[in-house]
């Protein structure tokens, strides 16, 4: 069984249970989101059946899963851009945690496995990929190089160590937290973004979250 440490396959969940909270959960954050605006209730909805999606199918099919969780994470940042409209003139930036989080789903699909070299440099192909349209957004919408540069270098430290371990080695426990700390740096990331295009103080409010990740981390699995 693939990940069979997780709590639905170790019994601790039931998968009624599981049901129950994830139905919640979609349904409060949709009903929160009508608050907002009507197109931040569209893309809410977009967001649920995509999990959903990926949840219920896409697991089943390793060439399609990771776009269904790289689409989870472009539609929020989309999301999130929604509550000022004014913002969506960078609507195309979604594309940066798309391509991202593909990759980090590529390279976690056989974490548990190991000897898994080609999705790792598939991964990190799709990595450089977010990392050159990123600088091709900075030319295109004038933003904040030096702010950019910063954030990126600290992304960039966060994530290359331990990827480049995970490919060395093709070792689980190493391709497990390449995994692990590639989705912790998505904070990084989403911090350049907003110092790019936005404001580099703003940018900094979201440093916090890292050792508090880091720190929950620490006792849910991360994948």
């Amino acid at each position: 069984m693939n990940k069979a440490n997780r709590p639905i396959p170790k019994g601790l969940v039931s998968k009624n249970q599981a049901f129950a909270l994830g139905a919640f959960c979609f349904s409060l954050g949709i009903y929160l989101s009508f608050f907002v605006n009507q197109f931040s209730s569209i893309l809410a909805v977009g967001i649920c059946c995509t999990a959903f999606l990926y949840d219920a199918v896409g697991k089943q099919f390793d060439y399609f899963s990771p776009f269904l969780m790289g689409a989870c994470r472009g539609l929020n940042l989309l999301l999130g851009m929604s509550a000022f409209p004014a913002s969506l003139q960078y609507a195309e930036l979604a594309m940066i945690p798309f391509l991202f989080i593909i990759g980090v789903t590529v390279i976690g699909q056989k974490e548990h496995l190991g000897r898994n070299r080609a999705s790792i440099i598939v991964g990190s192909i799709l990595y450089l990929s977010a990392l050159v349209y990123f600088m091709y957004s900075l030319i295109q919408f004038e933003g904040n190089w030096w702010a950019a540069l910063i954030f990126l270098g600290l992304w960039l430290a966060m994530l290359l160590p331990p990827t480049y371990k995970a490919w060395k080695t093709q070792r689980p426990l190493f391709v497990q937290k390449a995994v692990k700390y590639a989705v912790l740096s998505l904070i990084l990331l989403n911090a350049g973004l907003v110092a790019a295009f936005g404001n580099s103080w703003f940018a900094l409010l979201l440093l916090p979250l890292l050792p508090i990740t880091l720190g929950v981390a620490k006792v849910f699995r991360v994948t």
